[in-house]
């Protein structure tokens, strides 16, 4: 998905807080192994790269691939202080997914890999649809999570959220995603709350879906 600065200034100014991922040269780094990693492992028989003085390919093995990666990402990401200064400054952000902020309450944007437009018409119309939708049941258990995140440290994190079903934890390029499973797996023990796991459909997401029976939703009110 692609999103234009004006566009993150312009819903700024009716108190809607767009962030993106992968964001920051961090995640611009970290975004960057794991592509590079694909890139080698995605090699048809005869296709190569040259490296250290010696061809690697999809057969190499998996530790000489990351070293690459890494490679890649700390010496030749940025050739020079030029193309640091592009990324810095471009006008368009390519994102796997967005997250919309409004009235203290995260929208989170499915993920989505196609370099497409995302305009504020269309924010504006997720974030009113989302208005709707937590003025009803499922809503308000929504809001229950984000207050047990908040008072357990975990509000405002990109890769911790609530939803209508529990809480998300995001778990592709998240290389806190063993930690923050093991906190939201405590703070969800410690109150008894009963639930179950599982993975979303493109397994980039570990669900904690919530039992919405009244005794268990008393947990967490």
């Amino acid at each position: 998905m692609r999103i234009d600065n004006s566009t993150i200034a312009e819903l700024a100014n009716k108190g809607i807080v767009v962030k993106y991922y992968p964001t920051g040269l961090e995640g611009l780094r970290k975004d960057t192994y794991n592509k590079r990693i694909e890139y080698i492992l995605s090699f048809h028989d005869g296709q190569q790269i040259y490296w250290r003085e010696h061809y690697i390919n999809q057969n190499t093995s998996l530790q000489e691939i990351q070293e690459y990666a890494k490679d890649y990402v700390e010496n030749h990401m940025f050739m020079g202080s030029k193309d640091f200064e592009y990324y810095e400054s471009r006008r368009w952000y390519e994102a796997t997914t967005l997250y919309i902020e409004y009235d203290g309450k995260t929208i989170v944007k499915k993920e989505n890999q196609k370099s497409k437009e995302i305009t504020a018409e269309y924010i504006i119309k997720l974030v009113e649809k989302n208005e709707k939708a937590y003025k009803g049941a499922y809503g308000q258990f929504a809001i229950c999570m984000q207050r047990l995140l908040k008072e357990n440290g975990l509000a405002g994190r990109f890769s911790v959220y609530p939803t209508t079903y529990g809480i998300g934890v995001w778990v592709f390029c998240n290389w806190s995603a063993k930690d923050e499973i093991e906190q939201v797996t405590n703070i969800m023990q410690a109150k008894g709350v009963e639930y179950y796991n599982e993975y979303s459909e493109a397994g980039w997401v570990y669900r904690y879906k919530v039992s919405k029976r009244p005794e268990n939703l008393a947990k967490v009110a």
